[in-house]
């Protein structure tokens, strides 16, 4: 289950704008924008390229894509 909360937070602060970090894992703004509200489902390869942006750790990747 995706943590938005968690997600948004990360994003906050990163520091990124979410454009930016949409462009550096190759997905359109829109589509990014549908997975952070919760709209759609991210992909297990896009969770990870999304986590290597924002510098993740594993145990942080996993409370909010794979909790």
């Amino acid at each position: 289950m995706f943590s938005k909360e968690k997600f948004a937070e990360s994003v906050r602060s990163s520091g990124l704008k979410k454009r930016y970090i949409a462009g550096q894992i190759g997905m359109a703004y829109g589509n990014f924008v549908k997975k952070t509200n919760g709209v759609v489902e991210w992909k297990v390869d896009e969770a990870l390229a999304v986590s290597k942006v924002l510098k993740m750790t594993r145990i942080e990747r996993d409370s909010i894509f794979f909790a």
